[in-house]
């Protein structure tokens, strides 16, 4: 075809032109989504000029320029003497319907494929962000509600979070409580009664408490059958339970019962439960709708409760989000970049726009009081705490750390557990039973999960493993207390 001499503008041959309008719309669709992730990714800690710089803003600059170029180059298309070319129109509405289509079975397809796995959805390997709070609070509040109409083995409490109530048993059979809200052999058993000079307190968390096994399989119980008659060893541990709740446990709830020596055992996991403020995230593949309380160093050094008294469980799960929640920012396990923000409630709706976000999800921030360093530093202070108020209380304590996985149990670890380092930095003395389940075969030291609903602690033999590795320092340790007596 012979060009127009005319000077008229030329125009592309109709299929040409139909594939052209055709890319532009794709172009289109593709620029306005990129520009709509990128925004998203402005978070409002950063400054227009410091969003702009960055690797998001220069994205999000690039899509928004290459949108007012194709949608420039779609108004020229449908301007001039053809701008009712009847294959040109057709051709933006089938683009368009094609762009709409895609879309809508892109959201029914994510939606059929989504599966929840511990509180949490995802997407093939993909985690689906954000989080949707009220989802995620709803069945916190079943949970409280199906709680009040039971008779629960850990019950609130406003001083630690929760703890063992007393004269319980649960659910499972496997665990009782005396009188006095300690595990027992029976329920409801006052163990206060008949105890003689010799106490040992146990002080710590799911792995002391004995999780997954029955109270004669616990290493609390075992360590007892190796010392001398008539002492006894009082299992205060309660699941979940951080340092710092280990150091409020022993300050209530020990020292009436004058024992000779207290055991703080911990795993290394403890220490990241001291730094949260909510047992419902450090818990959240379960429900587990607690709160607890929050240390911090003040500039003294001096250790501090912040959230004082602990909000309640029920007006926090009212809350329309996440990032309303009282004393939320000295959570550790609260990322903000993983849960829904109010003014982006349109793109929460859409699994096709979380999936899309969620490919390169935002950067969790810094923060002040959640730092690796605030860690180390508000556990060293709380052990050292708990070993001064035991001394002054006229006891001998024992510092134990535990393993918890089987990458720990090694001659010579590749990685040193934080707890270890602590302990060694704050030169306190301690007993490391890292290696005291070598004797115990691979497959027999942790409980498989789903064995007992629970799963992942120790197994009985494993248990008695502990018990005869503790014993000898706990022996010695008696013998030079109970000789300091009067």
């Amino acid at each position: 075809m012979v060009p127009p001499s005319d000077g008229s503008p030329q125009h592309p041959q109709p299929i040409q032109a139909t594939a052209v309008i055709a890319l532009i719309v794709y172009s289109m669709a593709m620029c306005a989504v990129l520009l709509l992730i990128e925004l998203y990714r402005w978070e409002p800690r950063f400054s227009l000029g410091q969003f702009l710089v960055g690797s998001s803003g220069i994205l999000c600059g690039a899509s928004a320029f290459g949108l007012i170029v194709t949608a420039s180059l779609f108004v020229r298309f449908f301007s001039g003497p053809q701008r009712y070319d009847r294959a040109r129109v057709y051709a933006a509405i089938m683009s368009i319907l094609i762009v709409v289509s895609a879309g809508v079975l892109s959201e029914a397809a994510l939606r059929i494929a989504a599966v929840e796995k511990h509180n949490r959805l995802f997407v093939g390997n993909v985690h689906l962000l954000p989080r949707q709070w009220r989802d995620y609070a709803e069945k916190q509040q079943r949970v409280l509600v199906s709680r009040k109409s039971a008779n629960p083995y850990f019950v609130d409490d406003d001083t630690l979070g929760w703890t063992v109530g007393s004269n319980r048993k649960s659910i499972n059979g496997l665990y009782e409580s005396s009188a006095e809200g300690l595990r027992s052999a029976t329920q409801g058993e006052a163990m206060r009664d008949g105890l003689g000079d010799c106490r040992v307190a146990l002080v710590g968390d799911s792995f002391t408490f004995g999780n997954d096994v029955r109270f004669a399989d616990t290493w609390g119980y075992r360590l007892e059958q190796r010392l001398p008659d008539g002492c006894r060893v009082l299992n205060f541990g309660v699941s979940g339970f951080g340092i710092d709740q280990m150091y409020l446990r022993y300050m209530r709830d020990v020292p009436s019962w004058k024992p000779t020596l207290v055991v703080l055992s911990f795993i290394n996991h403890d220490l990241f439960r001291a730094m949260g403020s909510s047992g419902f995230l450090l818990f959240d593949e379960n429900e587990f709708p607690f709160i607890k309380p929050r240390f911090v160093l003040d500039r003294g050094g001096r250790l501090d409760i912040v959230n004082r008294p602990l909000p309640k469980a029920e007006d926090i799960f009212k809350l329309r989000y996440i990032h309303e929640v009282p004393f939320i920012e000295y959570d550790r396990a609260y990322i903000p970049a993983e849960w829904d923000r109010p003014m982006w409630w349109f793109m929460h709706r859409s699994y096709l726009a979380r999936f899309l976000t969620s490919l390169f999800p935002l950067q969790a921030e810094g923060r002040r009081y959640v730092s690796d360093e605030e860690m180390r530093a508000l556990n060293q202070a709380l052990l050292k705490a708990f070993v001064a108020a035991v001394r002054q209380d006229g006891g001998t304590p024992v510092l134990v750390y535990l393993p918890s996985g089987k990458e720990e149990i090694t001659k010579l670890p590749a990685r040193i557990p934080d707890g270890l380092k602590i302990l060694n930095r704050a030169n306190l003395e301690h007993v490391d039973l890292t290696g005291c389940l070598e004797t115990v075969s691979e497959s027999d030291r942790f409980v498989p999960s789903g064995a007992t609903g629970e799963g992942g602690h120790y197994t009985p033999r494993a248990n008695a493993a502990i018990a005869a590795c503790l014993a000898p320092t706990v022996l010695d340790r008696l013998r030079l207390a109970l000789a300091r007596q009067p």
